[in-house]
């Protein structure tokens, strides 16, 4: 499969990480050759035992993103019959886009994209599993706003309207009773740059192991809140588009037995050095600083991959901020759980 101008090969040794703090990411699981509710999708039918060809691709090579990685490197998506090839795709978008036109059949991200797309949109967007139940974000300001108090009318960097940054800004405001001024600034990179140039009072989604390299040349600078600390949120989502899902419940099962696989093998202590160094080809960090990020991820990890409907209206709660109709939506309309379900009983 070729989406033009979205997927771009195997991810580069050095890319930002963070390409587009969509979450700090994104990774897409395409059928190879497929084409929406075709039968043929995900490189064979339901039925056939033939190998399933897939395309998993990321938004950005942050180590909160990498179980797909682990899970190809390691072997794990072999194991289970599928031929997995790993790369980027990098707007939401786009990502939107080629979930509905079924160019792409699974998409792991962090709220609230998909969600806005289901609840705006009316696009039948649906969570299948659930990687983090926090986010590996921390917010920081400049050192004239010590509280959260006093940050209220400051300016604060996201990417765009809508996005994972802002989720966070809705979630800080709702919590605290603040009014934040968001500045659409781009991709995460840019965001830092910003707060670290004095240009913006504050980013939201700090990479908190970067937090002292940053305390450095920001000085004064405090960290306000710490995500991972606010728990039972859909951090690290697997989403579906539902009439695909529902057409091709078997290949969906097979991905997520594949994924759940990787995922306990990401987190099991005998294979830290294995993902350690996953972490550092991917991202381009020192072995140090891999370390530091694999032991921030784990803060955030679930114990099981089996989404909760509780968590998504948590999300919900802070998104009514960005989107009114978010307050009243039904949470058990944007949550499948029976695949990851049958998943995990395999």
């Amino acid at each position: 499969m070729h989406i033009t101008g979205e997927l771009v090969g195997r991810r580069p040794r050095r890319l930002l990480a963070s390409l587009a703090l969509l979450g700090a990411g994104a990774v897409l699981v395409a059928a190879c050759g497929s084409s929406g509710g075709s039968s043929s999708s995900g490189g064979s039918s339901d039925g056939s035992s033939a190998p399933v060809n897939v395309t998993i691709a990321q938004a950005s090579p942050v180590p909160d993103h990498e179980v797909p990685t682990v899970t190809e490197d390691a072997g794990i998506f072999k194991k289970y019959g599928i031929n997995a090839k790993v790369t980027l795709l990098t707007t939401g978008s786009e990502q939107m886009g080629a979930l509905v036109s079924g160019q792409i059949q699974l998409l792991s991200i962090p709220a609230p994209v998909p969600q806005l797309s289901a609840i705006d949109d009316g696009q039948p967007m649906e969570e299948v599993a659930q990687f983090e139940d926090s986010f590996d974000a921390m917010l920081v300001s400049q050192a004239k706003y010590p509280t959260i108090a006093s940050l209220n009318g400051a300016t604060i960097a996201i990417s765009t309207p809508g996005d994972f940054a802002s989720l966070l800004c809705s979630y800080v405001e709702k919590q605290y009773g603040i009014k934040l001024k968001e500045v659409p600034i781009g991709p995460y990179p840019a965001q830092l740059a910003a707060f670290e140039a004095g240009r913006v009072d504050a980013i939201p989604a700090l990479q908190p192991v970067q937090l002292s390299t940053v305390e450095q040349k920001v000085k004064g600078m405090h960290m306000l809140v710490d995500f991972r600390k606010v728990k039972n949120v859909p951090a690290i989502e697997i989403v579906g588009y539902g009439p695909w899902l529902k057409a091709h419940k078997a290949t969906a099962i097979k991905m997520l037995e594949a994924l759940n696989a990787g995922f306990k093998y990401y987190k099991d202590p005998a294979n830290e050095a294995f993902v350690v160094s996953v972490i550092e080809k991917e991202t381009g960090d020192t072995q140090a600083l891999a370390e530091a990020s694999y032991k921030s991820v784990l803060q955030n990890m679930t114990s099981t991959i089996v989404p909760s409907v509780s968590d998504m209206q948590n999300m919900l709660s802070a998104l009514a901020v960005e989107s009114p109709k978010a307050a009243t939506f039904d949470p058990s309309k944007l949550v499948d759980a029976s695949y990851a379900e049958a998943a995990v009983k395999q």
